[in-house]
């Protein structure tokens, strides 16, 4: 039987103080921070697939009902007290224990506080009631995802800038899975084409047009998609491949300053961004693009797209710190360079966050490949430090300002640190409400067929494109693993 006053001690303290006192390392401090952030952001975690989303909600708040004997309205606190704790409930009577939950809602009087309940159902120890709880917090998830909203493109009203949160992609235990779902692979198109460029030899075909680029490209969609398909490892992929379009976005909107340091590209390079686009063709991939969006943004729709729709197994191929923000035990990182795979502790391990607050660390520690200015004398170890401490980046940043007014009488300082470090943060974060039908062209991900290279001539098509640029150790490569001359 719990003690209430346990609940309402945990409720007023918050969850900082609960995650201090369970761990003063940083890692363990980061850790629960992670798992224990049950909710979805509910300014940017929303899908454009807001109806799978409400069927969700739907299908949670059914199963609520039936536990607790009758319908209620889930999402009021004083309500959800007197479903667990009052002696009509079907649940065993703990008098005074709807203060605690009462309490949840006096921020916001008309709604349920999720961190307020995640700290309830720490206290509780009655079985049935931490189901019931685990399942309001699922449905409090699904019912943000469906919530539109958050970032716009360039040249339209910004009405909403994400505040500072948790995980961007719901975890494995908050939205239902499909196991007959495909594998979803997601496949950075511009991080593929320049590091194919960078680490190819300066290729040029008999015309003189360069192709180093363009040979890199094609080897590693064969080492990719092309060998497991040939071999039967994974026949049931759906591949995805995603570029930028190189304009101003909404982010130039917010720092005008933002990217306009990075070098231009290589000229030698220019060519052979539609010739890799040529090559997908080929290959049968689908490529797509969001104008006034970046490439992570639209992936990042694309996976939430796909978690929504049940995908247990979603890969994105790329070395890019920010899609890290990504990560979930659905959501993994794949480096097909170097082998290198990223769940969720490895995230931690390598950036000294976990996904949920990469966001918050890059913006204290800022980011120089993107001309992202943070809180001066704050690199990521030390930005991890401040972090472990808070619960949310404003109160990280309050101690930063607080530890300069310190050191140093500064007041526009201390106000310029705070202004860089909150701009950061919108910088950083990933978009994943690109509304990809109307700026892609692509309806949804169930409109993409699995990767195959079976009747009308796919192969054959394969095999010509990659001879009509001289890739003749590669085709012949090719037509061996896919037995055909």
């Amino acid at each position: 039987m719990r003690n209430p006053s346990l609940a309402a001690a945990t409720v007023a303290l918050g969850l900082t103080t609960f995650f201090a006192k369970r761990s003063s390392r940083l890692v363990k401090a980061l850790v629960p921070a992670a798992c224990r952030h049950h909710h979805v952001d509910r300014s940017a975690a929303r899908s454009r697939s807001s109806l799978g989303a409400s069927k969700s909600a739907g299908g949670v708040a059914e199963r609520i009902h039936q536990i607790a004997g009758r319908e209620f309205d889930i999402g009021k606190p004083s309500v959800l007290a007197k479903v667990l704790y009052d002696e009509m409930s079907v649940f065993n009577p703990q008098a005074g224990s709807k203060a605690a939950l009462t309490a949840a809602g006096r921020p916001k009087p008309r709604s349920v506080s999720v961190k307020t309940l995640s700290a309830v159902l720490e206290a509780e120890r009655d079985p049935a009631k931490r189901e019931l709880i685990e399942l309001v917090l699922r449905w409090l998830d699904a019912k943000a995802v469906a919530k539109r909203g958050g970032f716009v493109a360039a040249g339209e009203k910004v009405v909403d800038i994400p505040s500072w949160s948790s995980r961007l992609i719901p975890d494995d235990d908050e939205l239902p899975a499909d196991p007959s779902a495909s594998p979803v692979v997601l496949v950075d198109g511009h991080y593929i084409t320049y590091r194919s460029f960078h680490g190819m030899p300066h290729l040029s075909a008999a015309d003189g047009t360069p192709v180093g680029a363009l040979v890199g490209f094609c080897n590693t969609m064969n080492k990719l998609v092309v060998q497991p398909w040939a071999e039967g490892v994974e026949r049931r992929q759906k591949v995805v491949v995603v570029f930028d379009t190189g304009d101003d976005n909404f982010r130039h909107d917010l720092s005008p300053s933002y990217k306009k340091h990075r070098t231009e590209t290589p000229e030698a390079l220019r060519p052979q961004f539609a010739l890799v686009r040529k090559a997908c063709e080929a290959y049968g991939l689908e490529t797509i693009e969001g104008p006034g969006y970046e490439g992570d943004d639209v992936i990042a729709s694309l996976a939430l797209e796909a978690v929504i729709g049940g995908a247990t197994n979603v890969t994105i191929v790329s070395a890019d710190k920010d899609l890290a923000q990504l990560v979930t035990r659905r959501v993994n990182m794949l480096n097909v360079y170097t082998g290198e795979r990223l769940g969720p502790e490895e995230v931690l391990a390598k950036f000294l966050a976990p996904p949920g607050r990469l966001a918050d660390l890059l913006a204290i520690a800022g980011d120089k490949s993107d001309g992202i200015v943070g809180a001066e004398g704050y690199g990521p170890v030390k930005a991890a430090k401040v972090l472990a401490k808070h619960e949310t980046l404003e109160a990280a940043v309050d101690e930063i300002c607080s530890t300069i007014s310190k050191k140093i009488e500064d007041p526009e300082l201390v106000a310029k640190t705070r202004e860089q470090v909150l701009l950061a943060r919108r910088l950083v974060e990933l978009c994943t409400t690109v509304p990809l039908d109307r700026r892609t062209g692509l309806k949804s991900l169930a409109s993409v067929p699995t990767f195959h290279l079976e009747g009308e001539g796919a192969a054959e098509r394969l095999l010509a494109f990659m001879r009509r640029f001289e890739m003749d150790e590669l085709s012949l490569r090719t037509s061996r693993l896919l037995g055909v001359n």
